[in-house]
């Protein structure tokens, strides 16, 4: 009696480890276009603060200098 239980014991653990691979595996394939989306997002408003910056007017009186 004892093999038969350490035989289902073990296949018991066995799926429970593959059932928590899957489930982590979509979980993955769920979650990593979102974190791929974030990353961009985040680059993108970096570059537009970069050109705000840029772009800024820094007190030039361009009509004064025409003159």
């Amino acid at each position: 009696m004892g093999k038969i239980r350490d035989f289902f014991y073990l296949l018991t653990i066995a799926v429970l480890i593959s059932l928590s691979m899957i489930f982590i595996g979509a979980a993955f394939r769920e979650e990593y276009p979102l974190w791929k989306n974030q990353k961009i997002l985040e680059d993108l408003q970096s570059d537009v603060k970069a050109e705000e910056i840029g772009n800024r007017d820094l007190g030039i009186d361009w009509e004064k200098l025409k003159k």
